[in-house]
C-alpha cells in the first residue's frame, strides 16, 4: 500500500498537531541534542526518535513525554547496538584495505626499486577505487536496512529481529520500496527546511531540526502501520 494524500498530511502536521508541540518536540528535542556532544545524550536522542516512530505505528498524535526518558535510554541503546553490528563490515573493509593495499604501498615507497614502487602505486590506486565503491554501496544498503529496523526498535521486539533478513527485512523492503523512497524524500525536504534554522544564528537549528527529525521518524512509523509485511513476533 502506497502512502496516500491523507497519510502525507498527517505526517507533515504531526509535529504541530498538539498544544504542547513546542515544549515536547522542539524544546525536548533541543535539550537531547545538546546532550549529544557529551555522548550520554546520543542514546537518549536516538530513543526519542524511535518513540516518535512508535507513535506513527500506533497512529497516535501524542508526543514523547518528559517522563519517558527511561524508555528513550532503552530504545536508544538498542538502536546503537544494532547499528554497531551493521558497521562491523565497514571496519572489516578498512582493515582489509590496510592489510592488502596500504602495506604494499608503504613497502613500495620505502624501496629504491622503481618497478616495485610503480606496482605498489598501481595496486594502491585500484584498491582505493575498490574501497570507495564498497563503502558507497554498503552505506546505501545500511541506510535502507535502518529504515526496516527502526520500526522493530520502536516496537521493543527482540534484538535478533533486526537481523532476520529472510523472514522480515528483505520482504519488508521489497513490499515498501516506493514508500521508503518517499520517506527519504520527506527526510531530505525536511532537512532542507530545518537548515533554515541556521538563519537564526545557528541556535534556530536546535528548534527546526527536532521538527524535521519528528516528521521523518513519524513517516517510518506510518509506513510500517500500512505495510502488508510486518514482523510476526511483534506484541
Amino acid at each position: 500500500m502506497t502512502l496516500s494524500g491523507s497519510d502525507f498530511n498527517f505526517i507533515i502536521k504531526y509535529p504541530f498537531s498538539g498544544k504542547d508541540w513546542f515544549v515536547r518536540i522542539c524544546l525536548q528535542g533541543a535539550v537531547l541534542m545538546l546532550l549529544c556532544p557529551f555522548l550520554i545524550g546520543i542514546p537518549f536522542f536516538t530513543g526519542f526518535v524511535m518513540t516518535i516512530t512508535r507513535r506513527g505505528i500506533d497512529g497516535s498524535a501524542d508526543y514523547p513525554g518528559w517522563n519517558e526518558w527511561g524508555l528513550f535510554w532503552k530504545r536508544g541503546w538498542k538502536a546503537l547496538v544494532i547499528n554497531f553490528v551493521y558497521y562491523i563490515p565497514i571496519l572489516v573493509i578498512f582493515f582489509t584495505y590496510f592489510a592488502v593495499v596500504l602495506i604494499p604501498i608503504l613497502i613500495g615507497t620505502a624501496t629504491e626499486v622503481d618497478e616495485i614502487a610503480a606496482i605498489g602505486a598501481i595496486f594502491g590506486a585500484f584498491g582505493m577505487v575498490l574501497l570507495y565503491a564498497c563503502l558507497f554501496f554498503y552505506m546505501i544498503f545500511f541506510a535502507v536496512v535502518q529504515m526496516a529496523t527502526a520500526p522493530l526498535i520502536a516496537l521493543d521486539v527482540p534484538l535478533s529481529a533486526s537481523f532476520q533478513f529472510k523472514q522480515y527485512i528483505w520482504p519488508y523492503i521489497k513490499a515498501n520500496a516506493l514508500n521508503l523512497v518517499l520517506a527519504w524524500l520527506i527526510s531530505y525536504i525536511a532537512g532542507l527546511v530545518a537548515a533554515m534554522g541556521m538563519v537564526f544564528l545557528f541556535f534556530g537549528l536546535f528548534l527546526t531540526l527536532p521538527i524535521a527529525v519528528a516528521i521523518t521518524a513519524y513517516a517510518h512509523g506510518v509506513i510500517y502501520r500500512i505495510s502488508p509485511v510486518k514482523y510476526k513476533g511483534q506484541s
